[in-house]
């Protein structure tokens, strides 16, 4: 009986012993792997021995620490790859623009203010030529007008208010210009009308002569009371802040 006692005993002792250098030899091959750098591989053999010994709080802590590492790496890797997506977006947006720009002659008013106008309705995604369908100078009445499309809003009175800011922000701009007399704006929106059918409408139309721009103190003007100053306006109702 002795003899097979002992002998059932050293049988558990070799099989703990194995068990043990199974566990710890996948812990030290998941070691390993994290050193070379291969964190996948490392995490599968860490996860090895955990299932091999459930208690093994060195191994879970390192497989933690590994696992921590994959997420920052994978992190970094999203970001590059969406400012790599960004950066060449950015550049597909500037050759459409540059693309419009160059519709207008060279030495004109309407190549001069065509930057600034753009980026006041810019959204980053319509054709430069929907975004600003008409900058138009007459050289004789020095009466440059711009048709526009009208950004979007929370609701008709954000919208409303987005139109007084930007037609504001151009008359400032091109104030500054002597060789502009007058300047007509008109601010388009898709409107619906009563059978349903929605159209880009002209909804937001101002004009200021040089007499009254000189008068305007821009620096401090509040662009709300931009349609009191106006020398002449048409704008639907719903939009009139």
């Amino acid at each position: 009986m002795r003899r097979g006692v002992v002998f059932f005993t050293l049988s558990i002792l070799l099989l703990t012993a194995c068990g043990q250098a199974e566990w710890g030899k996948e812990r030290d091959l998941g070691k390993a792997a994290s050193e070379a750098g291969d964190n996948k591989q490392a995490v599968a053999h860490y996860e090895k021995a955990i299932e091999l010994k459930p208690d093994f709080k060195e191994a879970k802590k390192e497989l933690n620490l590994i696992k921590h590492e994959i997420n920052k790496t994978e992190k970094a890797e999203r970001k590059k790859k969406e400012e790599k997506k960004k950066a060449k977006k950015m550049a597909e947006r500037q050759k459409e623009i540059e693309t419009w720009e160059a519709g207008f002659e060279n030495g004109s008013i309407e190549k001069e203010v065509a930057p600034f106008v753009f980026k006041v309705f810019d959204d980053d995604y319509t054709d430069p030529s929907e975004l600003v369908p008409q900058i138009e100078y007459d050289q004789d009445e020095k009466v440059i007008t711009i048709i526009a499309k009208g950004k979007d809003g929370w609701s008709d009175e954000s919208i409303g208010l987005g139109f007084y800011e930007d037609s504001t922000a151009i008359y400032l701009e091109l104030a500054k210009n002597s060789q502009i007399n007058e300047v007509w704006i008109s601010l388009t929106f898709p409107m619906k009308n009563t059978h349903g059918e929605v159209s880009d409408d002209e909804v937001f139309s101002t004009w200021l002569s040089r007499e009254t721009m000189n008068k305007i103190k821009w620096e401090s003007f509040d662009y709300q009371k931009l349609v009191d100053v106006v020398d002449g306006k048409t704008i639907y109702p719903q939009f009139v802040q």
